[in-house]
């Protein structure tokens, strides 16, 4: 795979550099030999680690960007930037996430792993059994592993794992040799219109793809799709190829496997097996992915241990739609030798307005919940759309309004007690909290 042939330029300048999907894609050019640098309006942990690796990064307007170079935008990047306005002046050729990533999924085999949630994880892991068994495939997702670091790698086998991400309709002109559909669920609405709209965009991603898709059949969604098409299909059914037996097993052709179950979750081992379908379909042994997913510590910020202090363990995870939010609480709720503490971010003010009242049952299966004030992430606000206005109207006994991230440390050192679980849960800064709380706990 040659990056300056397929896009005819070694320079790329990436805005929005410090995000996980272009942080990704900046590590997966430099290893390929380009030249990349980039944009961010602020310092980071992740823009340290690409400094590391020899990215420049600057975190101002003024920076002339080099003749010839490929500028790379991310969703977060404003149409109007001063550097896009820059570049179009001196006629630079600038590419959005999803162009970039169509044109190189043309050009290479590449797994697509999709769904509504999983995604991430499911890529990491897919990922980390292929590397692990030297295999060496190229790979771009959206988190951070101990094993690879950023998510982004350039491998020297010629095939691509690529997270395959719907928001923004960035998948709709991928090309995939290989597909892994993890679920479907009604996020990113905004965008689509209705879920009938992005049902169908994920039904044209099955139909566009050269291989068997693999599905999970316990999603309605996909259960109807697996039934129009030549599948490989995983789930609890009996007539599924790989059948989920509990949170460490499963069977294939007549076979039970037990799974090491580094996170024990029904959604964490629904990943694996998925994972496993697609490594078995290139020729990786079962036996061999499952020696490799005995190794994985997992990807940050996904059901993340931050630590462990006087007894009580404090988790980080970046789920924000209920779906996610309920499946992690359940499973902490299985690990909890005690009560399980949950500090909760909504996500957008768009999202919050669609979904509220379904964050509460899943917020409610805690012994304790606190929700603070909403991650903008760029939105405007809405009017009437808070967090204290909308659980006003519920008056949960056990889920509380915060006002200030700053309190959440005190309330939880008071409150939580030895064989506890503490949880942080949000897309936004909630996981600063983690380290905080640790700090406050007495010794």
């Amino acid at each position: 795979m040659n990056i300056k042939h397929i896009y005819n330029s070694d320079k790329f300048f990436i805005l929005g550099i410090g995000g996980s999907g272009m942080s990704s894609i900046a590590k997966f050019l430099i290893e390929s030999g380009m030249n990349v640098k980039g944009y961010d309006q602020r310092k980071s942990q992740i823009t340290t680690q690409l400094l590391k690796l020899g990215v420049e990064i600057n975190n101002n307007t003024e920076i002339s960007i080099p003749d010839g170079s490929i500028v790379l935008t991310s969703s977060a990047i404003d149409s109007q930037h001063d550097l896009i306005n820059k570049s179009k002046e001196n006629k630079l050729e600038i590419l959005d996430r999803p162009d970039f990533l169509s044109k190189l999924t043309q050009n290479i085999d590449t797994i697509g792993v999709a769904g509504s949630h999983g995604k991430t994880s499911t890529s990491a892991l897919l990922s980390h059994i292929y590397s692990y068994n030297k295999i060496d495939y190229s790979h771009i997702y959206g988190g951070i592993t101990p094993f690879s670091g950023l998510g982004g790698h350039y491998g020297s086998a010629d095939k691509l794992i690529l997270e395959t991400d719907e928001a923004f309709k960035t998948f709709q002109n991928f090309e995939l040799k290989d597909l892994i559909l993890t679920n479907i669920d009604d996020d990113h609405l905004d965008h689509y219109g209705s879920f009938e709209n992005m049902l169908g965009a994920f039904e044209k991603l099955v139909e566009k793809t050269s291989t068997s898709p693999i599905l999970n059949n316990d999603d309605t969604s996909l259960n109807s799709i697996a039934s129009k098409v030549d599948s490989v299909t995983y789930g609890s059914g009996k007539d599924c190829i790989f059948q989920y037996k509990n949170i460490n097993s499963f069977r294939y052709n007549k076979k039970d496997y037990i799974l090491p179950a580094n996170i024990p979750s029904k959604h964490f081992t629904m990943n694996a097996i998925a994972a496993i379908a697609n490594a078995n379909m290139n020729g990786v042994e079962i036996e061999q992915s499952l020696e490799s997913i005995s190794t994985f510590s997992g990807v940050k910020r996904r059901s993340e241990l931050i630590g462990i202090k006087n007894g009580i363990k404090i988790y980080d995870d970046y789920g924000h739609h209920p779906t996610e939010m309920d499946a992690i609480i359940q499973s902490l709720k299985y690990i909890s030798e005690g009560s399980l503490f949950v500090v909760f971010q909504p996500h957008r003010y768009t999202r919050t307005e669609q979904l509220f009242d379904r964050f509460i049952p899943a917020l409610e299966n805690a012994h304790k919940s606190f929700i603070l004030d909403i991650y903008s992430a760029g939105e405007e606000p809405i009017p009437g759309v808070s967090t204290k206005i909308l659980l006003d109207k519920y008056g949960i006994s056990n889920v509380s309004y915060i006002n200030s991230s700053r309190l959440i440390p005190g309330i939880i050192s008071q409150e939580a007690q030895k064989g506890d679980v503490v949880l942080t849960l949000g897309a936004g800064d909630v996981t600063l909290l983690g380290k905080k709380i640790m700090d406050a706990i007495d010794d």
